[in-house]
């Protein structure tokens, strides 16, 4: 066989027409999941003048976001390049000006090097940064002193989005800034941003997610040296789901009924899990598997003597497997004897389970906030922007369950209330309410050449609040 020869780099213009011709088919499959029409979000006087950037987009959230603000940044003067991996990333940027990537990950590096120079890009924008070819672009291109713009869900869920200068959650700048100090510079530091609603937004997600890889996987003869992020692989989640859902009304009748049992009984420690294939488990947190989670929170339960209530897990809503997740509770449950102290919980609603918690345990989940808003003690396992001192504890986990610390409430609030005003954006991906929303504050902030840091001086949100208010 012979090896693979490196991805060449051809003329923008003359690579889309040659795919647009053999992708047909596969775009195709857009008239089954029509998207909502989402219009620019400022009037034409409060846009920025962004003529002589270059914007190169890489990979977004499935449906239409990256599309509409690639348009916006267009209209207020920049020029934008889409780098297409796979059939999804073409469906959901049909429109624009756009590069085809078919080489292999080897040679990634060195191909968004030369598009860059080549385009005479500025800027790059990316949804999350823990992808290989978002990380891998992010090394090459910042060495040329191209701002780098990261977007990624809501740390403050719902109604919000996160958008950041050079990286977000474990790689945000804000994990070596003072965070306090900086929210002291606020007015009304203890006065929340108003949100508005973004409209349901979880069936717009879901059909654009099946659009997106069912394109993948109709149309992956494309790009065969493609490699997605999800692990263990999309026909395997695939499999994954389609148990789960063939299963789904036994399992949630067994929810409801554990639900009801741990509702009725004493106060209990709750362990919030996430996806096992999250990057948020597998690069910002020192596990290497959501097991090993399991396996440290019930060991040290049971050495503190299972104190303060039973132990419950609650699995992530949107887990596939979560067969494999119960078992994994109940044998670490029966190996440290504690079996008849343990829950393992799928589904249900978060808010009336953490009314009735002692303490809540997370490696990292966006969750946590919901419980050190109700000044719940909060363990985080991971690195997470909020993992500091006196927002939650930093006890040995043994500790911990023994005696749980609350947070500073007070301090807590000043630093939800620095995000809201900062890195959060009232709105979502995938409603098209929701991305109106977010149009005109954030081409108003991804506009400012602010070094990184100064970025989060709250001048960000302050342009972010003027755009907002000019288009309401």
């Amino acid at each position: 066989m012979m090896p693979a020869q490196p991805a060449q780099l051809r003329p923008a213009g003359r690579l889309m027409r040659e795919e647009e011709t053999r992708a047909a088919a596969v775009i195709g499959l857009s008239a089954l999941w029509p998207e909502e029409r989402a219009g620019a979000a400022f009037p034409a006087s409060g846009r920025p003048d962004l003529a002589g950037r270059v914007f190169l987009f890489l990979q977004g959230p499935p449906g239409p976001f990256f599309r509409h603000l690639a348009r916006a940044l267009g209209r207020a003067g920049a020029s934008t390049v889409k780098v297409v991996f796979n059939p999804g990333d073409a469906l959901d940027s049909i429109g624009l000006r756009r590069r085809y990537f078919r080489g292999t990950r080897t040679d990634w590096p060195v191909w968004v090097r030369q598009a860059a120079v080549q385009d005479g890009v500025t800027d790059v924008v990316l949804y999350g940064d823990c992808r290989f070819y978002h990380r891998a672009a992010v090394a090459t291109l910042r060495a040329l002193g191209i701002r780098v713009h990261v977007f990624e869900e809501g740390y403050l869920r719902p109604d919000w989005i996160t958008y950041e200068r050079d990286g977000v959650n474990g790689f945000s700048p804000l994990m070596r800034m003072d965070c306090g100090r900086l929210a002291d510079t606020m007015a009304d530091p203890l006065t929340e941003p108003a949100a508005q609603g973004v409209g349901n937004a979880l069936w717009r997600y879901v059909a654009y997610g099946m659009r997106y890889y069912g394109c993948n996987l109709a149309g992956s003869w494309l790009f065969p040296c493609y490699r997605s992020h999800r692990e263990p692989g999309l026909g395997r989640e695939l499999l994954a789901w389609t148990r789960r859902l063939a299963l789904m009304g036994p399992s949630k009748a067994r929810s409801r009924r554990t639900v009801a049992r741990v509702m009725a009984g004493e106060r209990f420690h709750m362990i919030l899990l996430q996806l096992g294939g999250d990057s948020q488990l597998a690069v910002h947190s020192d596990y290497v598997s959501l097991d090993a989670v399991i396996e440290e929170c019930v060991c040290a339960y049971a050495r503190a003597g299972a104190p303060g209530g039973p132990l419950v897990f609650k699995s992530h809503p949107l887990d596939p497997d979560v067969g494999a997740v119960a078992a994994a509770v109940a044998g670490a449950a029966r190996r440290h004897d504690v079996a008849d102290r343990c829950h393992f919980v799928d589904g249900g609603k978060l808010a009336p389970l953490l009314d009735r918690a002692r303490s809540v345990v997370s490696v990292n989940s966006t969750a946590c906030h919901q419980a050190m808003m109700r000044g719940i003690p909060t363990r985080v396992l991971g690195r997470a922007i909020y993992r500091h001192p006196p927002y939650v504890s930093e006890l040995p986990l043994e500790r911990f369950f023994a005696k749980p610390q609350p947070p500073d409430e007070r301090a807590y609030r000043r630093f939800r209330v620095f995000l809201l005003r900062t890195c959060q954006f009232n709105g979502c991906f995938y409603t098209g309410r929701g991305i109106e929303m977010l149009i005109g504050p954030l081409v108003q902030s991804m506009a400012s050449t602010a070094e990184t840091e100064s970025f989060y001086r709250l001048e960000g949100a302050d342009m972010a609040e003027e755009a907002l208010d000019a288009a309401q």
